[in-house]
């Protein structure tokens, strides 16, 4: 939704000698625009947008904006790569953890015994 309030997913991120730290973000909901002020929920900073743009082969597209469910840059003058990935609450990420890492076992042995049942149907064609 482009008019909610703008929250972002930072999915990687590298350090350029002139631009700083580079977000590579999904833009969840809200946009981005050049001059907003961003602040990164695990380092509790906030940092005003120096350029955001899209992808192009080999290169990158500045743009003015970039809107909810669009795949980009953020670039806001971060000093240092540590500013986007450290994080100060570490009990909080360690629950979530715990709960995508259930989650994820929940579905591996799922698969793993639905797998296990095609098998066994497949190489025994006189079972139902």
């Amino acid at each position: 939704d482009e008019n909610a309030k703008t929250k972002c997913l930072i999915f990687d991120s590298y350090y350029d000698n002139y631009k700083g730290a580079v977000a590579y973000v999904r833009v969840v909901d809200g946009k981005v625009k050049v001059g907003n002020e961003i602040k990164l929920m695990a380092t509790d900073t906030v940092f005003t947008v120096a350029e955001v743009g899209y992808f192009v082969p080999g290169s990158y597209m500045p743009l003015e904006e970039i809107k909810a469910g669009e795949v980009g840059y953020i670039a806001a003058s971060i000093k240092n790569l540590s500013d986007i990935h450290e994080i100060k609450n570490k009990s909080s990420l360690i629950k979530l953890y715990e709960s995508i890492f259930f989650l994820i076992f929940q579905k591996t042995i799922h698969f793993a015994i639905l797998k296990e049942y095609e098998r066994r149907n497949d190489s025994n064609p006189w079972c139902a």
